[in-house]
């Protein structure tokens, strides 16, 4: 985790109550770009305060691979001291909370679009009369029916079938391999490490990928192989196959010796 308390001299909305300068606008560009988490709120005291110069809300604490769930108290005390600025007091936790909830996510290349499109319009058209009094119940709102919209037009996912005839347990030690090391590649936070072991996982997710597709190919060679060997139709691929010899062809005659060309004819002599 990654931890930056400073003295910035920049305004905004989002940590004080003062409109955004110049200054500001940088800093959150700063803060966008490199996924750092603002833990200051906006409603508290204000961190600088001089008689001469007013009051400003300039001091931050920015967090980078943490949650909220780490931060358990966070406060400005205006406690008497020697300085301009207020102290700033917080609590923080480096357990992670094992009754989080998980996260849900969705790639945007496994969206049903269309119904997607109908259902947002649908949600739209319903909340046009909607009085703006309360911002934040309209934006929560709508957030959640984006994400229900999100959960219902996802793709479904594809298990594998208990009687799938080209698993083995070799592809079964393998996908457990696999998931142990997504596991792995999951939890790391230091950036260096995940990137080294994010590129080893997807180079082995993709050899186990091409390992299933070869298993598949070859078990349905296989399979078609045995359909061919036991089909009674390859008695007639044979007799009309130009590698076939003429000598195991054999005409049928009747009790008189004349040559038989239609069942009918054959059945009349039995």
């Amino acid at each position: 985790m990654i931890f930056i308390f400073g003295d910035f001299n920049a305004k905004s909305s989002i940590w004080g109550p003062r409109d955004i300068d110049k200054r500001g606008e940088i800093l959150l560009d700063l803060i966008i770009d490199n996924d750092f988490l603002i833990v200051n709120d906006s409603k508290s005291l204000p961190s600088y305060s001089c008689p001469s110069k007013g009051q400003s809300w300039i001091d931050l604490f920015l967090l980078r691979n943490g949650s909220c769930d780490n931060i358990i108290s966070w406060r400005i005390d205006d406690r008497i001291n020697f300085s301009d600025h207020n102290f700033m007091d917080f609590e923080f936790s480096f357990e992670i909370s094992q009754n989080s909830p998980k996260k849900k996510s969705w790639k945007l290349s496994d969206l049903n679009w269309l119904d997607f499109k109908a259902l947002i319009s649908s949600i739209s058209d319903t909340m046009e009369n909607c009085e703006m009094d309360d911002v934040d119940f309209f934006v929560h709102k709508f957030q959640n029916a984006i994400l229900n919209s999100c959960w219902k037009n996802r793709k479904k996912r594809v298990t594998l079938g208990k009687n799938a005839i080209w698993w083995n347990p070799f592809l079964e030690m393998e996908r457990s391999s696999i998931r142990a090391l997504r596991r792995r590649f999951q939890a790391i936070s230091e950036p260096n490490e995940r990137t080294r072991i994010k590129i080893y996982f997807k180079r082995e997710l993709t050899e186990y990928k091409k390992t299933c597709i070869e298993t598949k190919v070859a078990t349905f060679r296989e399979h078609l192989d045995k359909i061919v060997v036991v089909n009674t139709f390859d008695s007639f691929y044979r007799l009309i196959d130009d590698r076939s010899s003429s000598r195991d062809l054999v005409q049928i005659l009747d009790d008189n010796g004349q040559e038989i060309y239609t069942c009918r004819d054959s059945s009349s002599n039995e």
